[in-house]
């Protein structure tokens, strides 16, 4: 028991694995790697992200105008939760418009 324990401890550390080495990954570990962090090599997401909160609004709006239409001509009861849904629905790209900045994605 004494003998492996003295052959662990000489033995040199693993090699890094393919998954380390196609990351880039610091194997080392003792310290973290200082400088900004670097671009992803893929393609931009800011136009998908884009495209699908545009889609996603324009299946939305008809929607909620389609309940206003029924609940004030229909019904004729407009209530706290149809201003609170047209409310949510103007306010709907403030969080886009956070996250991903004030210029277009190009």
């Amino acid at each position: 028991m004494v003998a492996r324990s003295a052959e662990l401890r000489q033995s040199k550390p693993s090699p890094p694995s393919r998954f380390d080495r196609a990351l880039g990954a610091n194997t080392d570990m003792s310290a973290p790697a200082a400088g900004p962090l670097p671009a992803p090599a893929g393609p931009k997401i800011n136009s998908a992200v884009v495209a699908s909160a545009v889609v996603t609004w324009a299946i939305a709006a008809p929607m909620v105008a389609l309940r206003f239409y029924t609940r004030s001509k229909i019904v004729q009861t407009l209530g706290a939760e149809d201003w609170l849904l047209a409310a949510a629905l103007v306010s709907a790209p403030v969080p886009l418009h956070v996250c991903l900045g004030p210029a277009a994605p190009s």
